[in-house]
């Protein structure tokens, strides 16, 4: 309780077992009542405190204040081994970046880096309305917590458990050859540029990406995420296949 424009406090007070206070038997004069927001907490209602010109006889009530508890949000970065999301033989990873934005934000209001153990913390959370995204790592494909979390907590209760879990992308590569005794690969065969190879995903029919080998016979396809693929040849003009006639099959 300050009087009169003070600066250090008249009086001090501290609520009861059911959360009321009172200063009483004051003289006439301007009053400010003002709470000290305990630590941890942030200040919700009476916000400014109350300015109380004191008339002779007239008690004044309900100056009262409200406090939200602060909260964290948390969760564990995983290594998607085996590219089926969450499961039991995922590894933790360090390193990744994870953004906190609040109210509908575009800009990061906080960020944390996942620790050795992959787990990251946001604390001393006021209230409102949070989104926790991951910032995927170049060369990686998120396959949980895809999306991020929606987080409207309630005083007091922490969030945990918002997870992400991210399956680090493979190259599949090889190298075309020109058969020349006609006996399938064999150390004579020499390469063959300027060849079609096509990859495919999933059962698909239709190829998901197109390369065609280099100068030394070589191709590859890169950054790819979790799935199923397939690789075959699209045999020239003109010439037989004596091997990998079936194409490839890799489960990434």
């Amino acid at each position: 309780l300050y009087k009169n424009g003070g600066t250090s406090p008249f009086a001090t007070a501290t609520t009861g077992s059911n959360g009321t206070y009172s200063f009483t038997n004051l003289g006439p004069g301007s009053y400010s009542v003002q709470e000290v927001v305990p630590t941890g907490w942030t200040q919700t209602g009476g916000i400014g405190g109350y300015a109380v010109a004191a008339k002779s006889g007239v008690n004044t009530t309900g100056d009262n204040f409200d406090d939200f508890q602060n909260v964290s949000i948390s969760g564990t970065k995983y290594t998607d081994i085996t590219g089926n999301g969450f499961s039991s033989d995922d590894t933790p990873l360090a390193g990744v970046t994870i953004d906190l934005f609040k109210n509908g934000g575009a800009t990061p209001s906080a960020t944390a880096v996942t620790a050795s153990n992959g787990t990251y913390s946001f604390t001393n959370l006021g209230p409102g309305t949070y989104s926790v995204q991951e910032v995927v790592p170049t060369g990686w494909t998120q396959t949980g917590g895809i999306g991020g979390y929606t987080v409207t907590p309630k005083s007091g209760v922490n969030c945990t458990g918002d997870n992400f879990d991210d399956f680090q992308s493979i190259s599949i590569s090889g190298t075309k050859y020109n058969d020349l005794t006609d006996n399938g690969l064999t150390s004579d065969d020499t390469p063959l540029g300027g060849v079609t190879i096509d990859l495919f995903k999933n059962g698909g029919t239709t190829p998901i990406t197109t390369t065609v080998t280099a100068s030394n016979g070589t191709y590859s396809f890169t950054n790819l995420g979790p799935g199923s693929y397939t690789v075959q040849e699209l045999v020239p003009a003109g010439w037989m296949e004596t091997y990998g006639m079936a194409g490839y099959k890799v489960s990434a």
